[in-house]
């Protein structure tokens, strides 16, 4: 497996000299694959993200697709890398552009099991700055664990400054979420998982929808009514 990758990558030199990056992807991987369990390998696994993140959206077409089907593979309990270079790992795919948060969230469903990392790819994708991460963020916010959850609602606010139609449907699809929270922790005793799940998403959700409109509110009723009263009229005036 190793061997045809690497080969794949080596291949692809004479593409890099039209400047896109290339070059320094394939220098790049070239150390990653050195660092596949190997957790004090040098040059570290924080090289290889540094050298990655400025040029995985400037990648060829070949180079970009080698790329991120490789910095995928690092997930493989074979490895038995750490949390911090997971990590690492889900920068330099939440960098790629679409096909590369597409394939974080993929492997965000597939690390289910994983809290600490789900919250991790969570915050990943908050912040990488391309707002083409909002959707999977908004998917994610209905995760059953309050950590994770509350991390997607954050993580939704670095794209608070998106196109008016996109802003509404991300409200919308907030309040949604933050009332049915609010119902189902009704109640509810302090240690129950309806309850942790509201007093986790509360904050993150008034500071959230904060961001995205303006308004100063600091309850999911108080949300509801405003959106019910508003989302008609434009938000750009």
């Amino acid at each position: 497996m190793r061997r045809s990758w690497l080969f794949l990558l080596l291949a692809a030199v004479p593409a890099a000299a039209d400047g896109s990056g290339d070059a320094v992807a394939i220098a790049a991987l070239r150390d990653y694959y050195r660092t596949l369990g190997r957790p004090n390998a040098q040059p570290s696994i924080e090289s290889v993200r540094d050298r990655l993140v400025p040029v995985m959206q400037n990648l060829s077409p070949r180079v970009g697709k080698s790329a991120r089907n490789v910095i995928r593979r690092g997930f493989d309990k074979k490895y038995k890398n750490s949390f911090s270079y997971l990590r690492c790992l889900c920068e330099i795919l939440a960098a790629g552009g679409q096909p590369g948060i597409s394939i974080l969230y993929k492997q965000y469903r597939k690390e289910r099991k994983n809290a600490p990392l789900c919250r991790a790819m969570a915050e990943v994708l908050g912040a990488c700055g391309d707002e083409r991460a909002l959707d999977p963020l908004l998917k994610i916010m209905y995760d059953t664990r309050a950590s994770v959850a509350a991390a997607a609602v954050t993580g939704c606010a670095s794209y608070a400054k998106i196109k008016q139609d996109k802003r509404k449907a991300a409200v919308k699809k907030m309040v949604e979420r933050y009332t049915k929270v609010y119902d189902d922790a009704a109640g509810k005793e302090p240690e129950t998982v309806q309850a942790q799940m509201y007093q986790a998403l509360k904050p993150a959700m008034n500071a959230t929808l904060r961001a995205f409109t303006g308004q100063e509110l600091d309850s999911a009723a108080a949300w509801k009514a405003w959106l019910g009263e508003n989302l008609a009229r434009s938000w750009d005036e």
